[in-house]
């Protein structure tokens, strides 16, 4: 089994950090149990590094929610060209997200790619715009089917290798693996395959970007196998996306938080 002592980098003040980040999606269907949801993380208490990343529609809310906790304001999304706003219907930019109070954006998530055709070329564009601007981006990677490791370590670094070819060294950056065929299905991923894949992408980071990148898992997380990845010092926090529409859910993942 991969242990905590096989991950390829050590860092006092890192392993007392991670991050969650609950990813809402196209959800909840209405404003009153979008709340709901919001004061099940607040009950949970004021940690830090938990990060909410509810639809456009619900942004505002969610920011007047949050304003007197540590919990920050992430975006599900933003759009692949002009920065400080254009001719792009239906777009929000990065300029917009940053000027609302956005800190954090997910980008490249596998429904992105796969359902609605976004490339590495989108990924890269919004890397870079959304550093420009002062956010942190939150990048996904992740094999789409179920396959053989050195082939799905190969999809990855692709991913990687094209999505921050323009990433800043100077600027923050996390990068979160979900293995695609693991997503919302009954296909768990091994926490060691898991921890195994995270160490190959922060070797990359690590030469290829800067050090210290932090890396999540995500991929049908919940409650019951958290402990499962975080076990493991170099898997710095978790995505979360169905078990976060969940009150229940969302209290216990927020208690492991550290």
């Amino acid at each position: 089994m991969v242990g905590m002592e096989a991950c390829s980098w050590y860092d006092e003040e890192q392993t007392t950090m991670n991050y969650l980040v609950f990813n809402w999606k196209m959800n909840p269907g209405t404003r009153s149990d979008a709340d709901k949801l919001m004061r099940a993380v607040i009950k949970s208490g004021k940690k830090k590094n938990v990060i909410v990343a509810p639809p456009f529609a619900y942004l505002e809310r969610i920011k007047k929610m949050i304003q007197k906790t540590s919990i920050a304001l992430g975006a599900q999304n933003v759009a692949f060209s002009q920065p400080s706003g254009g001719m792009l219907t239906g777009e929000v930019s990065a300029s917009m997200l940053s000027d609302f109070g956005v800190e954090y954006v997910i980008i490249g998530h596998s429904e992105r790619r796969y359902q609605l055709g976004e490339d590495d070329v989108h990924v890269r564009g919004k890397v870079e715009m959304v550093q420009k601007a002062g956010m942190v981006p939150v990048v996904c990677v992740g094999e789409r089917h179920n396959m053989s490791f050195s082939r799905a370590k190969q999809a990855v670094i692709r991913q990687l290798f094209a999505g921050l070819k323009n990433a800043s060294p100077r600027k923050k950056l996390i990068v979160a693996y979900e293995p695609v065929w693991a997503i919302g299905g009954d296909k768990d991923v091994s926490p060691s395959r898991a921890v195994r894949m995270i160490m190959e992408i922060q070797t990359w980071l690590d030469r290829r970007v800067k050090k210290n990148v932090p890396v999540l898992y995500g991929g049908s997380v919940h409650a019951d196998n958290a402990d499962d990845f975080l076990a493991h010092r170099c898997v710095k926090g978790l995505l979360v996306g169905s078990a976060s529409l969940n009150p229940k859910e969302v209290s216990a993942l927020v208690e492991k938080v550290r």
